[in-house]
């Protein structure tokens, strides 16, 4: 009978770990999809820390935040910040 307690506490220890490992694997999904998604912009501002005057990459950001914007009207901010920031920051003769 003592034997039985003690398989029993084994089994709900290991069911406690399955569902913390579970946890943990959709943390880890969730936190690589959120990744994914803003790989594009994260591409975009290595690209733009790299040459900052570069008009292709800053309308190649502008489009990114466009199509953001078309899933989720709240990114419309941002193109209208990616404008913004190409407009104060591109110096013409370095373009």
């Amino acid at each position: 009978d003592k034997d039985d307690d003690e398989d029993d506490e084994d089994e709900d220890d290991e069911d406690d770990d399955f569902d913390d490992e579970a946890g943990d694997l959709d943390l880890r999904i969730e936190r690589l999809e959120h990744l994914m998604d803003r790989r594009p912009i994260l591409l975009s501002s290595v690209l733009l820390r790299q040459n900052p005057h570069n008009v292709y990459e800053w309308q190649n950001r502008i489009k990114i935040y466009k199509d953001l914007a078309k899933k989720n009207p709240s990114a419309l901010r941002e193109v209208i910040v990616a404008y913004t920031e190409a407009v104060k920051t591109v110096i013409p003769h370095k373009a």
